[in-house]
Parts: structure tokens; C-alpha cells; sequence
């Protein structure tokens, strides 16, 4: 097992810091609307009886 050099990995880091972010980014929206969706769907619901 060879550890990757910083030679080898710095041409990536832009472009891997911007995957990172977009990764990021929708896990963060992703969980935060799993987290609101039940609430709205529950003043939605009782809203309309």
C-alpha cells in the first residue's frame, strides 16, 4: 500500500473540495427536508380538517 504523494493529488483538490460541497450541500438539504416534511404534512392535515 502506497500513500498518494502531494504531487499526485493536488491537480484534484478543486475539483474535489467542489464535489465535497455539492455532496454535502444535498445531504444537507436532503436531511432537512425529510426532517420538515413530516411537520408540513401535519399543518397540511389539519389545516384542511
Amino acid at each position: 500500500m502506497s500513500q498518494p504523494t502531494v504531487e499526485t493529488v493536488r491537480p484534484r483538490s478543486l475539483a474535489n473540495r467542489i464535489m465535497w460541497l455539492v455532496i454535502l450541500w444535498c445531504g444537507g438539504f436532503g436531511a432537512t427536508f425529510l426532517v420538515v416534511l413530516p411537520f408540513h404534512l401535519l399543518v397540511q392535515w389539519a389545516s384542511h380538517h
